[in-house]
């Protein structure tokens, strides 16, 4: 049997494999999407690419936030664990690994290869860019070891009524409060990433729930857990629909058909007034979307997938290894970008699919060199191997 089906909470493994996987594929095709917080870009967006960016967006990293609002759930029973551990715990999962892969790889790699990156100022040397790094300003993926770590905080806090679903309704309503107080005080402040203190708080709490809810879950019939996935695919597709025909109407290739960008040119300038005052919006999409991934795990394992497809050496080894293949995950795409699209001058798709295909082996190799020299070596980046109980 392999390590992967061996794990008691094997659906939420599952959950973060996903993720880890749906992530890096992210990364590769984000160069098309014309987005602002990705400054290297190809000359023009590809339509489908900003399509599909909007569904990752949604599913993925929600999911991992999923999965931690579950694990904390499970570590919130045990009463045990008092508020000062379960915050040093905390920032050590999430604030240890920040630091070290940012002085040790995300650093050194986007000054060796002057990679622009949000937050990063144009090219700057390595000791601005540890500033940058420092204070949480330059970050690029590992922005979300700082959004995780403030909604954990939050939830630390609100501890004793964690352990008490009778009690989650309140807790419901403070973290609500606690995100709108963050949406008009504290977002747009540089540092630390606190702009995404408040955006998770709902997903994470979905987490919780699906948690304490497990064995109800589990106990349904399958066409009710069916039920379920079909209405939160609608809500999804509802709620990410906005962000699709916004992108849309920026296109260049939109303006052969005017009456078509007319429409959507209307249609983003009025959710764009609107936006602004609907923003739980976007935390509703967050949840649906972690959601969403869970309720696939739950089908996969309700439907004894998991033995029969992924027990295999390469998903066991993203399974016990998924946070470092998420933290040295880039710039690997950065640059093969560079070297595929911009040096060679290949077209879109080709491009996406060399880039897909150098990364993963790229990053696979690069953990495993990392796993070998760590365990080799007596090292403290050994917690970065410890997987979340």
């Amino acid at each position: 049997m392999s390590d992967f089906t061996k794990a008691r909470y094997s659906y939420i493994s599952f959950a973060k494999v996903i993720g880890i996987l749906g992530v890096t594929l992210y990364h590769c095709i984000l160069f098309f999407s014309g987005s602002p917080f990705v400054p290297l870009q190809a000359d023009k967006s590809s339509a489908i690419v900003v399509i599909l960016t909007p569904f990752f967006d949604t599913l993925f990293v929600p999911g991992f936030m999923l999965c931690s609002g579950f694990l904390f759930a499970k570590g919130a029973t045990n009463v045990k664990r008092n508020f000062g551990q379960t915050i040093l715990e905390r920032a050590v999962r999430l604030l240890y690994p920040y630091y070290v892969i940012g002085l040790i790889w995300l650093v050194p790699m986007y000054t060796i290869f002057d990679v622009p990156c949000f937050g990063r100022p144009d090219h700057a040397g390595f000791l601005e860019g540890l500033k940058a790094m420092a204070l949480g300003q330059f970050s690029d993926h590992l922005w979300f070891m700082w959004g995780l770590f403030w909604t954990t905080l939050l939830f630390c806090f609100l501890l004793p009524l964690c352990r008490k679903p009778k009690y989650h309704p309140v807790l419901f309503v403070i973290i609500t409060v606690a995100a709108v107080l963050e949406h008009y005080f504290v977002n747009g402040i540089p540092y630390f990433k606190l702009f995404s203190a408040g955006s998770y708080n709902w997903v994470f709490f979905a987490g919780m729930i699906c948690y304490y809810y497990r064995y109800r879950l589990f106990g349904q019939e399958r066409k009710k857990v069916w039920l379920l996935f079909w209405l939160d695919l609608i809500l999804v597709l509802i709620l990410v629909s906005p962000s699709i025909l916004t992108s849309l109407s920026s296109m260049d290739w939109i303006s052969k058909f005017p009456a078509v960008k007319e429409g959507l040119s209307a249609y983003s300038g009025e959710y764009a007034k609107i936006s602004g005052d609907l923003f739980a919006l976007d935390w509703m999409r967050y949840a649906a979307g972690g959601f969403f991934i869970f309720l696939v795990t739950i089908l996969t394992e309700r439907y004894g997938l998991m033995d029969r497809i992924f027990g295999t050496k390469i998903w066991d080894f993203t399974y016990k290894h998924n946070l470092l293949l998420y933290l040295f995950n880039l710039p690997l795409p950065h640059l093969y970008f560079r070297l595929f699209y911009e040096k060679i001058g290949l077209p879109v798709w080709p491009t996406i699919l060399l880039i897909t295909i150098c990364t993963f082996p790229s990053l696979y190799a690069l953990v495993w060199i990392v796993g070998k020299i760590t365990f080799a070596t007596d090292t403290g980046i050994k917690k970065l191997f410890r997987k979340e109980k």
